[in-house]
């Protein structure tokens, strides 16, 4: 699948390309005071989320979400080149594969390719699940990583 999917966010003609972006520039920005930085965060976290409504439930005190401009900026410009794709057939270990049903930063297809692809992985959908599975869906999400690993120890 080398051609972006409509559905990531960071394709140019995803509805919501330009909203991630402005919010993106605006973490960027070294000077921004604190709670203007936090409210950014919060809103472009809630575009990666099954349920918006729930960015204050699932992002208690005790978890942290921070951007890495660098590592953004290092994406975006390496996405137009870097494609492992045909390497994937290449992986000899057990391989997990969890995603959210509605991810927007690395839509379904992809996931589904790679299981195709990786000999010996195991795919693992989560419904009601967008980018962060692991937070939206976490007991299950537990258990699926327990039951994967228990299978390949």
């Amino acid at each position: 699948m080398s051609q972006p999917l409509l559905d990531c966010i960071y394709n140019e003609e995803n509805p919501d390309f330009n909203k991630m972006q402005k919010l993106i520039d605006g973490l960027k920005n070294p000077d921004l005071p604190l709670e203007a930085r936090k409210e950014l965060t919060k809103e472009r976290t809630k575009l990666s989320l099954f349920d918006p409504e729930s960015y204050d439930d699932i992002f208690s005190s005790n978890v942290l979400k921070k951007m890495s401009s660098i590592r953004i900026n290092y994406f975006s410009r390496e996405i137009q080149i870097f494609d492992v794709t045909r390497k994937l057939k290449l992986i000899k270990a057990p391989t997990l594969i969890i995603c959210g049903k509605y991810d927007v930063q690395c839509p379904i297809n992809y996931s589904i390719e790679m299981n195709a692809l990786i000999p010996h992985s195991t795919l693992h959908i989560f419904n009601k699940s967008n980018h962060y599975p692991f937070l939206e869906e976490a007991d299950r999400f537990k258990e699926e990583v327990k039951i994967f690993l228990n299978g390949k120890i």
